[in-house]
Parts: structure tokens; sequence; C-alpha cells
């Protein structure tokens, strides 16, 4: 295995507890691999009000939950790490779910997980809510996407206008409206 495994789009995972689960598809046709919590006798990196503190998950009931007050901010540990291809970075995405359903939101999505990264994957989440919004141990908080990218060279010169665009940030939603073009009619 070991290095050879790497340029074969292979994901090298390396779970830190025997019970972290491996990232998995809803269905054979999803695109993104969803992300649990691990808080079984963890703690996370909670910023309030621009201060960090580490924050002992609790146990409630049968399991161990993370406790954020709105506007808490909180890397959520997934208990594992993973080395990525070359090439291919890992995008962490809210679940559409998720979303709708609760007020934790991912504060950088998408997140990018770079190839060499080497440390557990964890989440950077927010309470955007007004109540306290309490995260469960195995709870699926995230998705990730993995995207080949290019490294290109940057070159000194003068940037040339190549369109007939007239303007900086957010001008092409502030002029006329072009034309309709005609549809394509398949045959």
């Amino acid at each position: 295995m070991g290095r050879q495994a790497i340029f074969h789009n292979v994901i090298i995972f390396e779970p830190l507890h025997p019970d972290t689960p491996v990232p998995h598809r809803g269905t054979s046709a999803s695109a993104g691999y969803d992300l649990s919590a691990y808080l079984t006798g963890r703690t996370a990196r909670v910023w309030k009000d621009g201060v960090m503190s580490e924050r002992a998950a609790i146990r409630s009931g049968q399991a161990f939950v993370l406790e954020l007050a709105p506007g808490d901010k909180a890397l959520v540990p997934l208990g594992f790490k993973a080395q990525l291809p070359a090439g291919v970075e890992a995008q962490v995405r809210p679940r559409s779910g998720t979303s709708v359903k609760t007020d934790l939101v991912i504060v950088n999505a998408p997140g990018t997980i770079d190839p060499d990264y080497a440390d557990e994957w964890c989440v950077p989440v927010k309470n955007g809510g007004t109540a306290t919004l309490v995260i469960t141990h195995g709870e699926r908080i995230a998705q990730v996407i993995f995207a080949r990218f290019e490294v290109h060279d940057f070159d000194t010169g003068t940037v040339q206008q190549t369109t007939d665009r007239s303007g900086g940030f957010g001008s092409t939603g502030t002029g006329p409206k072009p034309a309709p073009t005609k549809a394509h009619k398949p045959n």
C-alpha cells in the first residue's frame, strides 16, 4: 500500500478511535461524503466573543454532546486523519438538511483541506441561532466533496481588458440587460 496508493484516487483513512466512522455517501450517486462529529471523551476548541478555550463534551443520556451558545464558534473534531491523493483537495460544506433544519453554520464553507494536511480533521462551525445549539456524538454535521486542483505560476505584467466589461466587483448586474440569446433547439 503506502505511497503507491496515493496515486490511485485512494484516500488513506486513519481512525483515531476504534469506533470512528469512515466518511460515507448517502447514495451511490451522492457527490458528498457525510462527516460525523466525534465527541466521546473529547474537548473542542470554542471561541466565545473572540476568546478561545477548550470545552469538554458532556454526557447527555447515552451520548456525549457539545453545547454552543448563540454566536459561539467551535472546531468540531471528526476523530480521524486522512491523506489525500496528490492534486486533490477536500471541500467541507454544509449538509442541505442540516442547513435548513438547524442553526449550525459552517463558517468557512466551503472550507479547503489541502493534500498535505496531516492532523485530525475538524469542522469549523458557528451557532447562528438565538438558542443553545447541541451537537451530538455521531451527528452528521457536514459533508466533504473531493476536487482536483491546478497549480499555477504568476508572472508580473499588465492585465488587458478581454471583453466589453466596464466596471469592477459586482458591475455585471448594474447595466442594461443584454438581448436574450436564442436557445438551441435539438433536431
